[in-house]
This record gives structure tokens, sequence and C-alpha cells, in this order.
């Protein structure tokens, strides 16, 4: 069974920044990557997973930081495997006590890593394809790779890596997570890597349909699409 958008929609430094994102948000300035306003597709499914209409909303790097250290990481000679993650920003419901969130990574992966590299989830796993994009999600975290060709001196390293988002979301640790809720996730972040392929300027041009969540059992099911 898949599930496309149009069904589910029915702070900087080391210690961040924060902003509280509610229902009315100004959207008429210009949205930064994390920035998830209540009218906006990220902005509806985030908060149908948090179950939370106010949210808090802590930038760990900015859009800046992610233009300029994402691309150098690309330089480092020894990149194989799993590259260093560069978190973007996290989520919190304002309802929440504790430390438990949503947060949106991304970093490079190899095209050719070997399995057994840890970077496998652990737990039951659900495989996707959606469109250009191959992912997994568990009960906690959602992954997706993409192609993201890069133009200028990174080209060629480029194109020996995909980038990958990843959602983890801490405060469904310890419940048991139904599979709309994972679907609701990898939705949300395949929207929010096609943000980031559009920021940092992917030539290939990827992500470009709307994201419709079909889980696979395996990946090689998900792959021979």
């Amino acid at each position: 069974m898949s599930v496309s958008l149009g069904a589910f929609l029915v702070a900087f430094g080391a210690s961040g920044c924060t902003f509280d994102e509610g229902s009315g948000t100004d959207e008429k300035t210009q949205l930064r990557l994390c920035d998830v306003p209540a009218s906006s597709g990220e902005g509806k499914l985030l908060r149908q997973v948090l179950d939370a209409t106010e949210l808090t909303t802590t930038f760990h790097n900015d859009d800046d930081d992610i233009t300029e250290k994402l691309p150098e990481r690309l330089r480092e000679e020894d990149f194989q495997g799993l590259g260093f993650p560069l978190e973007a920003c996290s989520y919190t419901p304002q309802s929440s006590v504790g430390s438990s969130r949503l947060s949106l990574e991304y970093r490079w992966v190899a095209r050719d890593r070997s399995a057994g590299d840890g970077g496998e989830l652990p737990g039951k796993v659900s495989h996707y394809r959606m469109g250009d994009a191959v992912g997994e999600s568990n009960d906690i975290s959602s992954r997706l790779r993409v192609e993201c060709a890069l133009p200028g001196d990174v080209r060629k390293a480029s194109s020996r890596a995909l980038l990958q988002g990843e959602a983890s979301n801490t405060l469904d640790m310890g419940t048991e997570v139904e599979q709309v809720s994972k679907d609701r996730q990898v939705s949300f972040l395949y929207l929010m890597l096609r943000r980031a392929v559009g920021l940092l300027g992917c030539t290939n041009d990827p992500l470009t349909e709307d994201p419709v969540a079909k889980p696979y059992a395996t990946a090689s099911e998900a792959a021979a699409l």
C-alpha cells in the first residue's frame, strides 16, 4: 500500500538557537531550510508525526553552514563509507518535557560502501523507493539517499557519493510505531532532502516529484523499481 503526500495532508553554535513555529508563522519572509510553517507540506507532515501544533525549532547549522560544510566534506581524500553527519536542526513540541525531539541531519555516503560498515538501522526496517531516492525506516529513524551532482572542484567526488538525509524521532522511543507513522516521517524527510538538494544546487535536479511512501520488506525489492 502506498501513501501519497495528498493523503497525509486530508538557533546557532554548539547549543543552537531556537525559534517557535506556531500556526501563525509569517511566511512572507524567505524560508530557511529548517523553517516548517504550519501551512507548508513539510510543516503539516511534521505536525502529524509529532502529534503537535506548536513546535520549537532549534537550529544547529544554518543554510550558509550547510552549503559550506557539506561540499567541504567531499574534499576529504579519505572519504569512504559513511561521512560525518551534519545536524541541521531539531523540532520539539512546545508541550514536551525533557530532551526528546525529532532531529534532521545530512551526510555523504559512498556509493560503493559495503554492508556491515555500521550504517544499518536496527530492528524491524521498512525499505522505500521514492522517485530518485532510496532508503529505509525503523521505529525511530528514517533515511533517504539520492544522487547529488555538484559543480566545480567537488564534481568528481560528488559522483562517487550519495547525499543522505536522516530524521530521528526520539519522542517515539519505547512505543509501538505504526507503519503509517513511518510513512509520514519518511515523506517529511523526502521533502526536507529535496530542500537540501535545492540549497546545495545539485545539477542533476533530483526529487522533483511529490513523495509517495510505499514500504517494501527488503532493500532489493525497493531497488528493483
